[in-house]
């Protein structure tokens, strides 16, 4: 491969371990097959399987994949001692799958989240080429940002490795389930779920006061993306959050990629400026769904309202929050809330949270920290 302009041209010197990482040998790429090497290493024919006999040099070894201590290092390896339980359910996502497994040397139980390296096999050269950057590089932002959190209403990161076919993320708790499966519940909520649901607020709040402080933007909270372990609430899945520690800002604009539409807030549906504030409308629409369920209606009743008042044809469940807002239907039926004494001061907090205006929420997650609602 010859050196486009203004580049140089690696593939006739030795490298140097910028040039390696540059190139993507890091060990979140380990351990490498002759289709995931970089194309500027797989030109050196000799130097290229040279790497490929020698990496089992540098691959983690048996005993540290037991995952026992808090060290919170990424490991690799074809020996893998786990076993798939049924304590929680298979789920299946844009990058992968979640399970629970069992480590069968120290009988610990993790939540794991596999992805696999490569989407399809009918890709061009190029297009997988690509792909398996892009999921090389959503891997890394999760693992470096779990390793970060430290915090009670936050899974905890417990490891990650690699084999050839896939990466892989080990936390806890496994929880018994996520708030969206509370919440579309058929069944009237019992009184612990109730219970339970009153002093979420405040810990959601909490926690994502908590990750602002640490200036890191989770960047797709919904109902999916939080569980429910032990009568505790935590936020899960942080494969698209942004952690701006090292920049000038948190600021971001543009295309918003890997978000679920229904939950965005109007600037990140308009591709404008977005901060913080993105984070607290999203959790905004949450609670009001929250709050929904717990005034003994429904998720589908609450959609249903806002596509009637939208004027709205098509399919029920393709209704975004973010247009509610915009035509006020959204806060007219907050607002009907607010007429239920036991929940009036979180309706209010949440009236706020998913206002237009971005300035207007932007401490709410702050602000509401500890709020519950008291049984009427």
């Amino acid at each position: 491969m010859s050196a486009g302009a203004g580049e140089e041209d690696l593939t006739h010197r030795p490298y140097t371990s910028e040039d390696l990482l540059n190139c993507g040998l890091s060990d979140y790429a380990l351990p490498f097959t002759w289709a995931t090497l970089p194309v500027v290493i797989r030109e050196q024919f000799d130097t290229a399987t040279r790497l490929l006999n020698l990496q089992r040099m540098v691959k983690s070894s048996h005993e540290s994949m037991f995952f026992r201590d808090r060290i919170l290092t990424h490991r690799n390896s074809k020996i893998l001692p786990f076993r798939i339980t049924p304590q929680l359910p298979v789920t299946q996502g844009s990058f992968g799958k979640v399970e629970s497994v069992l480590n069968t040397r120290t009988g610990l139980v993790f939540a794991r989240k596999t992805m696999k390296r490569l989407c399809n096999d009918t890709m061009s050269e190029n297009q997988a080429r690509a792909d398996r950057q892009r999921r090389l590089e959503h891997f890394k932002n999760e693992v470096e940002i779990l390793q970060k959190l430290d915090h009670e209403h936050l899974v905890r990161f417990c490891g990650s490795y690699t084999d050839e076919n896939a990466f892989a993320l080990l936390v806890q708790p496994v929880a018994e389930r996520t708030l969206h499966e509370l919440l579309v519940e058929p069944d009237r909520l019992s009184m612990e779920d109730s219970a339970m649901l009153r002093k979420s607020f405040g810990c959601l709040a909490y926690g994502l006061a908590w990750l602002h402080s640490r200036l890191i933007r989770h960047k797709d909270i919904k109902p999916a993306n939080i569980l429910i372990s032990a009568g505790s609430i935590l936020f899960c899945d942080f494969g698209s959050a942004m952690d701006a520690e090292l920049l000038d800002t948190t600021r971001t604009e543009g295309p918003a990629l890997m978000r679920t539409p229904r939950y965005v807030s109007p600037e990140t549906h308009e591709e404008r400026q977005r901060n913080e504030a993105s984070d607290v409308w999203s959790l905004g629409c949450v609670f009001l769904e929250m709050l929904t369920v717990l005034t003994g209606s429904s998720v589908d009743s609450l959609l249903e309202h806002i596509h009637d008042q939208l004027g709205r044809t098509g399919l029920m469940q393709g209704v975004c929050y973010w247009e509610g807002a915009s035509s006020d239907v959204l806060h007219n039926r907050i607002a009907q809330l607010t007429d239920v004494p036991e929940v009036r001061v979180v309706a209010g907090w949440t009236c706020q949270m998913v206002s237009s205006t971005c300035r207007s929420r932007h401490s709410m997650s702050r602000d509401c920290k500890g709020t519950k609602i008291e049984p009427a």
